[in-house]
């Protein structure tokens, strides 16, 4: 449903939805999950789109630092398993 929104060029509505899902996957899922994470990727695209770099910027960056977190993490669990 929010992808509709942003094919009719409703960034508003799209915004106000994903925000909802982000306060909805914040209550109930770690901050590394796939769903919260793309929701998060969706709504810095949004804010991308719209010419909001200082709203889209905070968001990619914090999706790249829980990446780095989650591959450092791996590489240290192989160094340890082998």
């Amino acid at each position: 449903m929010k992808f509709l929104f942003v094919l009719f060029f409703r960034y508003n509505e799209a915004e106000q939805q994903l925000n909802i899902c982000l306060q909805i996957y914040k209550l109930c899922l770690p901050p590394n999950s796939f769903h919260y994470l793309i929701t998060k990727a969706s709504l810095g695209l949004i804010y991308k789109q719209q010419g909001n770099y200082t709203q889209a910027l905070p968001l990619f960056q914090s999706i790249s630092s829980l990446l780095g977190k989650i591959n450092l993490l791996k590489k240290i669990y192989i160094i340890i398993s082998s």
